[in-house]
């Protein structure tokens, strides 16, 4: 299923039942893909698109939950191998698990085993409207994308990938549950 998801594009959000038709697909289906695309060569605004499906398409699945509040349903990484010098995109979907009391930004950071830290990008967790997450419902699905410019010194070798929830500001970090 595709749903456009612009808020400057009435089409679908500003239906009158938007809010419950969304409601509706996030919890009947699984929010697969988010981009965005021009329309028209020369035109200045962009689209946004979400792309849902019956089965999950993304490929690592963690389902980390952090305290009550947002659960990192999946991820998928835009190379499993990168190169030292090279840009690794990864997309996120972020749920809440209930009624968030902050808004929450993210951290992306790839580390290898001794805790070195060799890429990090940062990013908000949003819906499409651009809603942070303490205004989102329950089992509201949100997508985030996150580009790490490698280190070029960045040795071969196994890495781990870190996305942390944080409070812009405070440097609160949401620790994830026991």
């Amino acid at each position: 299923m595709l749903i456009n998801v612009s808020g400057h594009d009435p089409q679908m959000t500003l239906m009158s039942d938007y809010g419950e038709f969304r409601r509706y697909v996030q919890q009947h289906y699984i929010l697969a893909e988010r981009f965005e695309y021009t329309f028209f060569e020369y035109a200045t605004t962009r689209k946004a698109l979400e792309v849902y499906a019956h089965h999950d398409l993304l490929p690592l699945r963690p389902n980390l939950a952090y305290q009550n509040e947002v659960l990192l349903q999946a991820v998928r990484l835009s190379d499993p191998a990168p190169a030292s010098g090279s840009t690794l995109t990864v997309d996120a979907r972020w749920q809440a698990l209930g009624q968030a009391r902050r808004d929450y930004h993210a951290s992306a950071l790839l580390v290898d085993a001794g805790g070195r830290q060799w890429a990090e990008a940062h990013g908000p967790l949003q819906n499409p409207q651009g809603d942070p997450t303490s205004t989102w419902f329950t089992g509201e699905v949100g997508w985030a994308r996150y580009r790490l410019q490698l280190n070029p010194a960045l040795p071969a070798g196994d890495y781990h990938l870190v996305l942390l929830p944080y409070c812009r500001g405070s440097g609160f970090v949401l620790p994830p549950a026991a």
